[in-house]
């Protein structure tokens, strides 16, 4: 044989083994995909990793619902259930513009017992028409002491407290009500909050605030001045997430 018919035969001998290493490589891949689609599998391209997104979730608890009106304000045209269920729903409205993911418990209380929120926060109105001239709002999580709602240990649920506190006289005006006499079993053992009857999982920073007074000068605020009253409970949020 000639140099130039060796060297073709060389060449073609090359291609050859090429061709025939492909059909191996092609015949494991059909192997692989068939065996897939016999497992009832679906064969895809292979695509780039996405980063996951994050999401926070946060319950908004307004206070008594559609069946039970709670407190009712001293001329008896106000009820409790009706004020704290506009309230909430602005709070959780100014979240989700805020890009959070926010869910409103009203009538489905049950649905959040043991679950974990990157914040729980209940919302109630105070009344006490007997003695008159109330005004006040205050905050505390579970447990917390009278007159100011906080343990001073620094965790989740005392910043979150906390933070309510700094902003929603803020916004609305109304004073803080400090008075230990006005921190009831039922407002400091809430049962929504964690450690609560039916409350939130135990790594849920929870906490309750009392808006003010059903009667003026806080009636007067809750009513006219909603969006205030929602933006300084919201505000108070979105200070304790930012800072944890």
């Amino acid at each position: 044989m000639d140099k130039q018919n060796q060297e073709h035969g060389d060449t073609v001998s090359h291609v050859i083994y090429i061709v025939a290493e492909l059909l191996v490589v092609g015949a494991l891949v059909l192997t692989a995909c068939g065996s897939a689609a016999d497992k009832g599998g679906v064969v895809k391209a292979l695509k780039p990793a996405v980063a996951a997104q994050t999401t926070t979730s946060i319950a908004i608890e307004p206070g008594h619902s559609s069946t039970a009106s709670g407190a009712v304000s001293c001329d008896g045209q106000y009820k409790e259930a009706t004020i704290t269920d506009d309230i909430a729903n602005r709070v959780a409205q100014k979240l989700r513009d805020a890009g959070y993911q926010v869910t409103v418990y009203r009538d489905n209380k049950g649905d959040f017992e043991g679950q974990t929120y990157q914040a729980f926060v209940a919302i109630h109105v105070d009344n006490y028409c007997p003695n008159g001239n109330q005004t006040g709002y205050k905050v505390t999580r579970y447990a917390g002491t009278r007159g100011t709602g906080l343990l001073n240990n620094g965790d989740a649920s005392d910043r979150l407290t906390q933070a309510i506190w700094d902003t929603f006289g803020a916004a609305t005006g109304i004073p803080q009500d400090h008075s230990a006499g006005r921190y009831t079993d039922d407002f400091i053992y809430y049962f929504g909050l964690p450690g609560g009857n039916n409350g939130v999982s135990a790594n849920t920073p929870g906490t309750i605030i009392e808006l003010g007074w059903m009667q003026d000068p806080d009636l007067s605020i809750l009513i006219n001045r909603p969006d205030d009253v929602a933006r300084g409970v919201a505000d108070g949020i979105v200070r304790f997430i930012g800072g944890n």
